[in-house]
């Protein structure tokens, strides 16, 4: 499985977590960043462990300055 972030689209236009295979078939979004709770703009490039994703966004929270995430790999469990 590859996954990753878009910084748009999604239902907010603010980016989306995904996965998908390698050949580019069952693609599933695991969320939708918000710009408040999720954040906004995810940038650089998710980890994946125990899976588990962690990551990073470039705007969104409390202060609009970015958030760290986490979301299991199943797209349950969302966590700043």
């Amino acid at each position: 499985m590859l996954y990753g972030a878009t910084t748009t689209g999604g239902i907010n236009n603010l980016g989306v977590a995904f996965k998908m295979r390698t050949d580019g078939t069952n693609f599933k979004k695991l969320t939708d960043f918000d710009g408040t709770a999720k954040g906004s703009s995810p940038s650089g490039t998710p980890v994946v462990c125990d899976s588990v994703m962690y990551g990073i966004t470039s705007a969104g929270g409390i202060n609009n300055l970015g958030i760290t995430y986490k979301v299991d790999t199943s797209g349950k469990n969302f966590a700043k």
